[in-house]
């Protein structure tokens, strides 16, 4: 009974990377990170609604998971890593999002994924296409952005957690942080 239970309740959960994983696959230099915010409620009110305000990030989860890294190398901060989610068809999807001190995207990784379709997302070749990225690029599908076939859905939700990371890391070095 208790087997039935666990698949009824998360028969797609796939779990990729776990946040140490991702971090290092990011940013392979680190010799440190230091979590900022580890949770929505943390992120100051003021950086919340310069968020929820952009017309960008109109359909953004500003709830949900989010831990936001300041990572160092061994010769200061080399970037920032948002893990967060965003909603898939039906399910919330995992990301980690590494943004680069130029505040360009250095990288973007599917962390778990909890649907049972659409899962095409996890190949590099289509988050390779986020790198480089920075807040003056659309970074949407169909405009910079060449969706997965069978996950669109999936795709334009990555591309909106990494929109999401884009601003939450530029508007973090506008404003001082704990």
């Amino acid at each position: 009974m208790l087997f039935f239970l666990i698949l009824f309740v998360a028969p797609g959960t796939r779990s990729y990377f776990t946040a140490e994983e991702a971090l290092h696959k990011i940013f392979p230099e680190a010799t440190a990170n230091r979590v900022i915010w580890s949770q929505w409620q943390q992120v100051p009110e003021p950086l919340i609604k310069v968020l929820s305000d952009d017309p960008n990030l109109r359909d953004a989860r500003l709830q949900g998971e989010l831990i936001v890294y300041e990572v160092s190398g061994q010769a200061g901060i080399i970037g920032w890593a948002v893990m967060t989610e965003e909603l898939g068809k039906h399910q919330p999807m995992t990301m980690m999002v590494g943004i680069a001190p130029d505040l360009s995207v250095q990288s973007a990784l599917l962390m778990t994924f909890r649907e049972n379709r659409g899962s095409g997302v996890k190949h590099p070749k289509f988050q390779q296409q986020f790198d480089g990225k920075k807040t003056s690029d659309a970074v949407e599908v169909g405009i910079d952005i060449v969706h997965v076939s069978g996950s669109t859905i999936s795709s334009r939700s990555m591309a909106l957690a990494v929109r999401k990371s884009l601003r939450l890391i530029t508007q973090l070095k506008n404003v001082a942080h704990p």
